[in-house]
């Protein structure tokens, strides 16, 4: 009789990863990363990175602004209607976005039990070329070969490559769901600061553990097992926040622990505890520790830092810069070549190497935009892939003509191969100001790339070209005095005060950084009564 209970509460406590007792779903992340050496690496450098600050600094992030994160589901279906088999409901992945915001949030079933993370994901709301979506993208997985009758495989990098060749939208600006007919030998999958595979079951049936568990991979966790080598050892713990998990708040464990908290974990001789619960476990998953959220938020924050700024979660206006030249990339994609880092004002865009990224070109002037005053001066850091030595440059078409070719545009040029870029853009006095503009910038291991062309080197491949938004804002006046001669509606900003002794027309918004005064003769708008606003233009 105890066997037969002890093999029942086996099968409750797993209920999330086994289908039945005989078919245990696991996760497929870790195997996924043994057959991607280039992201092992990186991840080793981010590692490395994150461990050096926690010497020298305060690297705790901040744990109470609200991050929201646009998502986009790739649908991978089979040919049948919407709402049918591998083609899953509109309704079944909103439900799912619902129920992982649920496990983040800490609501519902999870209110009081696990910690805030306090990032929330919505449904995309604008395509990289800034049309509407409802960020749910449907594809026929036909296409590609073996896929009907297989689905895909965690460890096939062939076929994983070919789904994100048929769709896949900036992993800077958007979070890539794949949801996929069948998995196999897993019952779901993610990359590290990367994408999630989830199979058409999980979507249909649930399971928001799942979901929690395999968006903690794509925000760097890993399991609370982390190093146990199949079950085979306890995971080293000499210093819990550098071995095994990397989080000193859940103790380290075999993979297969049961039935409770109270059972005694072999690797501590103590009652197994609340990472019995823990999400990135197998086994009840309930909750995140504090430790854990603090990972997941200094990964965003540092690492996938365009995630937080991303427009992709505001419908388009259809404004745009304009078009201009496609550039041309003369040996291919590099394993080497190509922009780790670039930083700029409100953006934060961090990549890999034009291979990873599968293109040496992006337009991403829908998605990341920062703003400039005129006689401004704006520091950036620009930083290649894997510490290789590259030539780098920036561009600006300030006259937004289509072309970089006017005197002023290229904005910086390294004059020579580096590893790192840093300098100081100084913004122009330009007639063509609260417009968005194109910024260019390139990345490449050839001599003096342009912004049109990409000459890499014969059997290393050519590096990375990103474009981003600008727009150029005339300074503010210290003092604004108003008059009915000068006021129409919309937004009057001043560094310092606003007067004002006449008629307001419908629709003025006054926006002063010190006081917004309202002198003798002033008079509100018809029908209307202006705003007033303080803490308006910084110079």
């Amino acid at each position: 009789m105890k066997c037969f209970i002890y093999s029942l509460i086996v099968i409750l406590c797993f209920n999330r990863f086994y289908i039945s007792a005989q078919q245990p779903i696991q996760c497929g992340t870790d195997q996924a990363l043994l057959n991607n050496p280039q992201l092992q690496q990186r991840l080793k450098e981010i590692e490395k990175d994150y461990q050096k600050k926690k010497l020298t600094s305060n690297v705790i992030p901040d744990m109470n602004t609200v991050y929201t994160i646009p998502v986009v589901f790739h649908v991978y279906h089979l040919g049948e209607a919407v709402g049918t088999g591998s083609n899953v409901s509109d309704a079944a992945i909103q439900i799912a976005l619902s129920e992982l915001n649920g496990v983040f949030r800490a609501q519902n079933t999870y209110s009081g039990v696990s910690p805030d993370v306090k990032i929330q994901f919505v449904l995309a709301s604008r395509t990289p070329n800034c049309q509407p979506t409802n960020g749910i993208v449907r594809i026929d997985g036909r296409v590609i070969s073996g896929y009907e009758i297989n689905g895909i495989s965690y460890t096939d990098n062939s076929i994983i490559n070919q789904i994100r060749t048929l769709s896949t939208w900036t992993n800077s600006s958007y979070i890539n769901v794949r949801i996929v007919h069948k998995i196999i030998g897993a019952g779901a999958f993610a990359n590290y600061l990367g994408d999630l595979f989830m199979p058409k079951s999980i979507v249909q049936s649930g399971y928001q553990d799942v979901w929690a568990h395999e968006m903690g991979h794509s925000m760097n966790l890993y399991h609370t097992f982390e190093g146990d080598a199949g079950g085979t050892q306890c995971p080293v713990n000499n210093n819990p926040d550098t071995d095994g998990d990397r989080i000193s708040d859940t103790d380290p464990h075999k993979v297969n622990i049961c039935c409770d908290e109270n059972v005694i974990n072999d690797c501590t001789l103590n009652p197994i505890g609340e990472v019995f619960k823990n999400i990135m476990s197998y086994s009840s998953p309930q909750k995140f520790t504090i430790k854990q959220v603090e990972r997941m938020r200094y990964a965003l924050v540092n690492y996938r830092p365009g995630l937080i700024n991303s427009l992709g979660k505001v419908p388009p206006s259809g404004s745009l810069p304009a078009l201009a030249c496609i550039p041309t990339s003369g040996n291919g994609l590099s394993i080497y070549y190509g922009i780790s880092s670039f930083n700029l004002g409100a953006i934060s865009y961090t990549s890999s190497s034009s291979s990873n990224v599968g293109i040496n070109y992006q337009d991403l002037t829908c998605l990341t935009l920062t703003e400039f005053q005129i006689g401004s001066s704006n520091s950036f850091s620009l930083t290649g892939t894997y510490g290789n030595s590259m030539w780098g440059s920036i561009f600006i078409d300030y006259n937004n003509d289509g072309d970089f070719d006017d005197s002023n545009e290229h904005v910086y040029n390294s004059n020579g191969a580096y590893t790192t870029f840093s300098g100081v853009i100084i913004t122009p006095i330009i007639p063509l100001t609260n417009t968005l503009l194109r910024m260019r910038v390139v990345l490449d291991g050839g001599y003096n790339p342009t912004a049109c062309n990409l000459p890499g080197n014969s059997g290393y491949g050519s590096g990375s070209i990103v474009d981003f938004s600008v727009i150029v804002k005339s300074p503010c006046p210290i003092n604004l005095d108003i008059n009915t001669n000068s006021i129409v509606a919309g937004e009057h900003k001043s560094s310092n005060e606003i007067k004002i002794n006449q008629n307001v027309p419908t629709g003025v918004i006054l926006n002063a950084k010190n006081r917004v005064i309202l002198e003798q003769g002033f008079q509100a708008g018809s029908n209307k009564v202006f705003e007033a606003k303080i803490g308006g233009c910084q110079n």
